[in-house]
């Protein structure tokens, strides 16, 4: 039995209930980047790295020789110079706008608004593009750089009002002036603002999400920005979605210049790009499931996500969960986890690591004190956005809410605020306003599109 244990192990077995830690290594469990824990069991990169990496089991021990079953957090937090200096990216932006007939009077007037806010933002490096959308998708302003800023939003101020709806000819439009104004140092954002369904051109749902998706590569993401009562949601989210973007709900034309300023500020706070974790894992240890993220294996024992950017003081977050077979007492490192990002100040591309490190003991004790309540905490938000999830699908296939999908999302919005994740717990309250207050199909659909955007936001792993 040789092969018995199959993980690496770091110290043990033990005598008794007596278990061993080994010294700190270069990668300890609590450190950040290869550095000595502080209090809270963070640390700061001494290698000027943007970013730093905890990796957290839901348990520090385990039951020895039995399988069991483990959660381990992957925290990615900004740190270092760049995350605290002056400066930033240049922006490569394209606002795609929908000047369809519904948009007519306020709704375009505001859009508007919003746009011209967006050039008064800009700096001289940054590039700017602007497509409008109905029948058909057009090129506005082609992708330049910001210079005579009068003369962009005179052009802005031109924009009129059509009939359909040509969401693929709009998006298609965007990506072509997207691709024309990138740099190797810029940071590309389609801005999206629409607010109804697609009525002319592609229609398909899976035809317009592929489009984006097929962009990844290119680093091009979507921001969707859905405005009013009729658009849908599904698709909307579903291109933010696909592409690390964010997406954004508007349900009053005033609203649009201070949503447009909001994802700007958080473009001008990105301080990492294209995020990629990867675990790598010993013998003895299997993947049973990555919350909210698609896992692709990249080698014989290793597997990847796509992380969304990440942006100064920020966190993102991914949940894992694995099953261990059985092992002796001991200390092991069931592996490592690697994250790949591009600094976007210096658009180097960095990589840090650090271990994945569980004991394994026979003392019940240990066991019942080893529980790690940052896991804990993540956990509980992740079932919270499956509640979300569950409840926003009942509300669309029934066209009601019941007393006890209500109680649902009272309950989940507990947990929110509980774990310090206000922002999404507001998003339910409003959307418990919206059917308290008048329980139409209109109201439904308005809570449906509050809801989603709660749902895309834990699912992204930012943390408050």
């Amino acid at each position: 039995m040789a092969d018995q244990d199959t993980t690496e192990i770091l110290c043990g077995p033990t005598d008794k209930y007596v278990t061993q830690t080994p010294p700190p290594s270069s990668n300890s469990l609590n450190g950040f980047d290869g550095e000595s824990c502080g209090a809270d069991g963070s640390t700061e990169p001494s290698d000027g790295s943007t970013l730093r990496l905890r990796c957290s089991p839901e348990n520090s021990f385990s039951y020895a020789h039995q399988e069991s079953r483990q959660h381990v957090l992957f925290e990615i937090a900004a740190s270092g110079p760049s995350s605290t200096t002056a400066g930033r990216s240049p922006l490569n932006i394209c606002i795609c706008l929908d000047r369809s007939g519904s948009m007519e009077g306020d709704p375009l007037s505001y859009a508007k608004r919003a746009c011209a806010h967006i050039v008064d933002l800009l700096d001289p490096e940054d590039m700017l593009s602007v497509v409008t959308f109905a029948e058909r998708g057009e090129i506005l302003v082609p992708a330049q750089n910001v210079g005579d800023k009068d003369e962009l939003k005179r052009a802005i101020s031109r924009i009129s009002i059509g009939n359909r709806t040509n969401l693929y000819g709009g998006i298609e439009a965007g990506i072509e002036q997207v691709l024309a104004g990138r740099s190797r140092r810029s940071l590309n954002r389609i801005l999206l603002l629409s607010d109804g369904e697609p009525t002319a051109g592609i229609k398909d749902f899976q035809r317009i999400v592929t489009l984006v998706t097929d962009r990844k590569r290119d680093a091009v993401k979507v921001t969707a920005l859905g405005f009013g009562p009729d658009y849908n949601e599904e698709l909307i989210a579903a291109l933010a979605r696909r592409t690390g973007g964010n997406y954004y709900y508007i349900s009053r034309a005033e609203l649009l210049p201070e949503v447009f300023r909001l994802e700007m500020d958080g473009l001008m706070q990105t301080v990492a790009r294209e995020v990629k974790l990867r675990v790598n894992l010993t013998r003895g240890v299997s993947v049973k499931q990555v919350y909210s993220n698609d896992f692709q294996p990249s080698g014989a024992r290793s597997y990847e996500v796509n992380l969304v950017d990440v942006q100064r003081e920020g966190v993102v977050t991914s949940l894992w969960e694995f099953d261990l077979t059985p092992h002796p007492a001991g200390v092991f490192r069931l592996g490592t986890a690697e994250i790949e990002y591009e600094d976007c100040l210096s658009r180097n591309r960095r990589q840090i690591s650090a271990d994945i490190v569980l004991e394994f003991t026979r003392n019940p004790s240990r066991i019942s004190a080893g529980v790690g309540t940052r896991v804990q905490r993540e956990i509980q938000i992740m079932m919270a956005a499956r509640s979300l999830d569950r409840t926003m699908m009942e509300i669309r296939k029934t066209g009601s809410a019941p007393k006890d999908l209500l109680s649902d999302l009272e309950r989940t919005q507990q947990v929110l605020v509980r774990h310090g994740q206000m922002e999404q717990a507001d998003q339910i309250e409003r959307a418990l306003s919206d059917i308290r207050t008048n329980e139409s199909r209109r109201s439904y659909a308005s809570a449906e599109k509050t809801l989603i955007g709660a749902i895309v936001q834990l699912d992204q792993g930012k943390r408050a």
